[in-house]
């Protein structure tokens, strides 16, 4: 992407992008059970079903208090995972911003080195904010699967299945971007450890994603 107005325009695209979580407002607050027995076969569910994903661990400790909300359905499972992803991605990229917008001044652009710095963070605030579209748009379009009596069910999913790994390549290109430079005032094991993190989350729900659709296409 192309940017023409700075921190500004990121924060525009990162406003826009999340607008599509207010569909699914329900998803990014936990929730108690109503009955004991009722949340332990929902958190086992949960579980169970994150012992087929990309990090069995982080995929339940990022989703079991959402145990309720998700109630054994399989299709709410993946949109929570998505909706916790696009929630860690949004932090991350304002936190990019921040630390972009408080070192700027620190950054001399006619030294190649130092440019080069600069490029790395606005590298990371675009690509991230690249991959909460692309997460943002799996989250609509797999509401309109759901509530679709359209023959093209198959492309939507098709779709979600393109668009939630191109999130991870573009969040994986903050830390390629980064890898060689020196960030100058940026600490860059910060940056990179967030990017991770993030990354772990989303290639949570790209695994969950692939476990629905893969055999429904």
């Amino acid at each position: 992407m192309q940017t023409t107005n700075g921190t500004t325009m990121y924060s525009n695209r990162l406003l826009f992008t999340s607008l599509g979580l207010l569909l699914f407002s329900s998803f990014l607050l936990p929730t108690s059970g109503s009955a004991t027995n009722n949340y332990d076969d929902n958190t086992e569910f949960i579980r169970t079903s994150c012992n087929t994903s990309s990090d069995p661990k982080l995929c339940f400790s990022s989703l079991s208090m959402y145990a309720t909300t998700i109630n054994k359905n399989p299709s709410s499972l993946v949109k929570q995972s998505i909706s916790v992803a696009i929630l860690n991605a949004n932090d991350s990229a304002h936190y990019f911003e921040n630390l972009f917008e408080s070192h700027k001044n620190e950054y001399n652009f006619s030294d190649p080195d130092s440019h080069r710095a600069a490029s790395a963070l606005q590298a990371c605030i675009e690509t991230f904010n690249s991959a909460i579209y692309e997460m943002n748009q799996s989250l609509i379009e797999m509401h309109n699967i759901e509530t679709s009596s359209s023959s093209d069910v198959n492309f939507m999913k098709s779709n979600v299945l393109t668009w939630m790994p191109s999130a991870v390549i573009d969040e994986r290109t903050c830390t390629d971007e980064s890898e060689d430079v020196n960030m100058g005032p940026v600490k860059k094991e910060v940056v990179i450890d967030r990017v991770n993190q993030v990354m772990g989350l989303t290639n949570v729900a790209v695994s969950l994603v692939n476990n629905l659709y893969r055999l429904l296409i």
